[in-house]
């Protein structure tokens, strides 16, 4: 290399000249026969001053154009690297988001409202994976839910209250599930746990008192008027068949229940305005019709000579006495007792039954009665 100032000769690398001490420019190495040729031309009219000097600018031109041409194509290499890069961020930033907790709620969301419950389970089990914050598992819960999976559900979700306690929305989605559950004694558990006054609102809609049977479930021997209450005063439902009252087959109580001969069970359950039902109460009653047992009749027997009259009296409440004279088998077709009864002259048998209210009818009483009425004495004459 040579100095452009002081024409001295350079070692490659330098970058000021040791002669001059001046900033190195790189030129083209000086030939000076070169030079000493050119200048003879000139001197001796063979090459006109013009021409070289047409010479010099022709190069100081080109080599203009070649650095203006070779700035450009710097310039376009840097702008295609800066396109590269920002098409290459952009499509890490396009993955990452396609990779994220976030994209995968939203595509959970979007099936879950669509009902897709198990699509929506897929991807918010995929986000999960990622994080499992409070409000993931809750969107999981009532994914679980609606697909009926409600062991899974109420596991999610107690997850998520457990992250956020103060949730209500997902407080009472753990009810609701206890409720279909028909788990009271878990709804009373989670009472206990109620932070804010809006969850402990949520109970008056859950513990709904169950309704109070009049009479406990047991043997019997006669009908049972059952009475059912609710201390709430809310709607009752009930079954005698052994069906679930809180369901199509439940009957709304109006009146006392009769129960009657046999085995029966009751179930009933109270039921609030917002459609939920108390827990269920049952009572099962066993009624076996007992044979009423003899009249009790006064005298029972025995010999008259004068005007006897008989009273009959039933053992049970309500039942009707029959009777008949003449020794036949009385019905309810026969003489009804209703006042005591002269004994006819005579010997006679007197059959008596007792009828219940249910159309029992207790065995036949018979007694037997003579009455033969005395000789009226005779009057004394007045000549004896």
């Amino acid at each position: 290399m040579i100095c452009k100032n002081c024409k001295s000769n350079l070692e490659e690398g330098m970058v000021l000249c040791p002669s001059c001490g001046k900033p190195v420019q790189i030129v083209p190495d000086y030939n000076l026969l070169d030079d000493e040729a050119l200048t003879s031309l000139i001197d001796d009219g063979s090459l006109p001053r013009t021409a070289v000097d047409s010479i010099g600018h022709t190069q100081d031109e080109s080599s203009q154009r070649d650095d203006v041409s070779n700035r450009e194509k710097t310039r376009e290499k840097y702008r295609i690297f800066a396109i590269v890069g920002v098409i290459g961020i952009l499509l890490i930033g396009v993955f990452a988001l396609l990779g994220s907790s976030f994209m995968m709620v939203s595509i959970g969301n979007k099936a879950y409202s669509v009902g897709d419950y198990s699509r929506a389970m897929d991807y918010y089990g995929r986000a999960l994976v990622k994080k499992r914050d409070p409000q993931t598992l809750a969107l999981m819960g009532k994914a679980c839910a609606g697909a009926g999976d409600l062991v899974s559900a109420e596991d999610y979700l107690r997850e998520s209250l457990a992250g956020d306690p103060e949730n209500s929305e997902v407080y009472e989605s753990i009810l609701s599930i206890l409720s279909q559950e028909q788990d009271t004694d878990g709804i009373r558990v989670m009472e206990t746990y109620a932070i804010t006054d809006e969850q402990k609102r949520l109970f008056s809609d859950y513990l709904i008192s169950s309704p109070v049977f009049s009479v406990a479930g047991g043997e019997y021997s006669d009908d049972v008027k059952l009475k059912l209450t609710c201390v709430d005063g809310f709607e009752i439902y009930y079954t005698v068949d052994g069906t679930e009252p809180d369901s199509a087959d439940g009957s709304l109580y109006k009146k006392p229940i009769k129960i009657t001969d046999g085995t029966t069970t009751v179930k009933a359950c109270c039921k609030n305005p917002a459609g939920r039902y108390s827990q269920v109460i049952e009572e099962t009653y066993s009624i076996s019709y007992v044979t009423p047992s003899f009249p009790v009749v006064s005298p029972m027997t025995g010999e008259f000579h004068s005007v006897t009259r008989i009273t009959i009296v039933s053992p049970i409440e309500d039942g009707e006495i029959y009777y008949t004279w003449n020794g036949s088998d009385p019905t309810v077709s026969s003489y009804k007792y209703t006042a005591p009864i002269t004994v006819p002259e005579g010997d006679h048998i007197l059959s008596v039954i007792v009828i219940d209210h249910h159309g029992l009818s207790s065995d036949v009483l018979r007694c037997s009665y003579s009455y033969i009425p005395a000789a009226e004495p005779k009057e004394s004459s007045g000549d004896e």
